[in-house]
């Protein structure tokens, strides 16, 4: 069984506090994108996005690795994904510090270590100036996968 953090119920997902009284905010976002190829009335498509924030309790001490924090946010994204089998997800790594590139990384290995049912294909972006990261995650017998 999962050593998880108490899970406090939000707008778009869950909210928790970890041991160093970060507050995580995990989410999930829909989107609705044009598709002008298709007729009026099927010209959207829905886009999901996972993704989580933290705001630090304290800034000043160096971030350190927290077990429970990794088990508790997959526990939510593997809950997302369960109640959407069929659809995708993008995940995008925020880029306020620059540290984007090691985000996806290590959200990579996070779901390679606990994930054997969804396929992840990570993208990376120029655009003006900035590097962009991101995940595309979808569940292997997706029949839209292609």
């Amino acid at each position: 069984m999962l050593n998880l953090y108490d899970l406090i119920p939000s707008i778009e997902g869950f909210q928790f506090l970890n041991q160093a009284q970060d507050l995580y905010n995990v989410y999930l976002t829909t989107y609705s994108l044009l598709d002008p190829d298709k007729p009026e009335s099927l010209n959207y498509i829905e886009v999901y996005m996972l993704g989580f924030s933290c705001k630090r309790f304290n800034s000043l001490k160096p971030a350190t690795f927290d077990k429970r924090t990794k088990d508790t946010i997959l526990y939510i994204f593997d809950g997302f994904l369960k109640q959407y089998p069929d659809d995708a997800f993008v995940y995008i790594c925020d880029n306020s510090d620059g540290r984007a590139r090691n985000r996806r990384i290590t959200f990579g290995r996070w779901f390679n270590e606990s994930n054997t049912v969804y396929e992840q294909h990570h993208f990376h972006i120029k655009y003006l100036d900035t590097d962009w990261y991101s995940t595309l995650l979808f569940n292997r017998s997706n029949n839209y996968k292609n």
